[in-house]
């Protein structure tokens, strides 16, 4: 059987090797509440009640959103680039 455990240590380090995976997932997290929150507001109250009236608090969530996704690339691409140049340093020192 397959176990899969997860220690506080390793997310920390997971966390130091790719800072954009926070925010990435942060971008999920947005969406997440974002769909779920219109789900039940237009369930509860109507589709034109919402949007009406919750609009532009589901349009600032929509730019959390984005934001955090544009972030966490960039931060990707920054620590993929730099873990690239240290292992062409690391090469070029055999």
């Amino acid at each position: 059987m397959l176990k899969a455990t997860i220690s506080l240590k390793h997310l920390v380090a997971h966390f130091r090797r790719n800072p954009g995976t926070l925010f990435i997932f942060l971008f999920l997290l947005f969406l997440l509440f974002g769909v779920i929150f219109l789900i039940f507001a237009q369930t509860l109250y109507g589709v034109e009640f919402v949007r009406q009236n919750y609009y532009s608090f589901l349009n600032t969530i929509g730019v959390f959103a984005y934001v955090s996704l544009v972030v966490g690339v960039i931060l990707q691409l920054i620590s993929f680039r730099h873990r690239d140049s240290d292992v062409e340093n690391s090469e070029e020192d055999i």
